[in-house]
């Protein structure tokens, strides 16, 4: 009887060679794991890092790993938005399934109800509202929101998973933009949720 892999979900980073080909990945307890050598991935660009989230197994010795699954969780560079748009789109809610901080990023799982209908595509972003100074420490506080758009023609039918990454490293803000906390704002079904970490 032959035996199962031992999976585990996760999100990490992906290392990407001259020629296009994954690696290592680097799980966000800071260990980095080699690729199983019978096991080739390529990507869309070369020398580059990425984030993802998928099904892995690491070798009981722990000398390299295999990927099962891969797909890239929304991780970017917050983007600002009008007063506008905000009005429009901020309100449309998600579930939240788990929200933490891990090295560098806020890891975030969340769902959403679809109709899988095309052109009635959600779209999801992170979003800066700025930076406030908390009276008690004069800290620094960045705000950044999770932008969630969906067509007022789309209804709930099926649970879509949507796997979130936000950065916290200094490289993805400006200087004037630098924060000694970060408050993750996410709409839900039970109102407005507050993460700062």
């Amino acid at each position: 009887m032959g035996t199962f892999p031992r999976l585990r979900s996760d999100f990490f980073d992906v290392t990407v060679d001259k020629d296009t080909v994954v690696t290592s990945i680097t799980l966000d307890n800071g260990k980095t794991y080699p690729l199983n050598n019978g096991h080739t991935i390529k990507a869309q660009k070369n020398d580059t890092t990425f984030r993802c989230y998928g099904n892995i197994e690491i070798a009981p010795d722990s000398s390299y790993v295999t990927i099962f699954g891969l797909g890239q969780p929304l991780c970017c560079s917050p983007d600002t938005l009008t007063a506008q748009l905000k009005k429009l789109f901020y309100k449309n809610p998600v579930k939240i399934v788990s929200v933490y901080k891990a090295r560098h990023y806020i890891n975030a799982i969340v769902t959403t109800k679809v109709s899988g209908i095309k052109g009635n595509e959600h779209s999801l972003d992170l979003i800066k509202d700025g930076i406030t100074i908390d009276p008690q420490t004069q800290k620094r506080i960045m705000h950044v929101t999770l932008f969630h758009y969906k067509p007022k023609t789309e209804y709930d039918a099926y649970t879509q998973t949507i796997y979130i990454s936000v950065p916290m490293d200094a490289s993805h803000y400006k200087e004037d933009e630098q924060f000694d906390s970060l408050e993750f704002n996410i709409y839900t079904y039970e109102g407005k949720k507050k993460f700062r970490f």
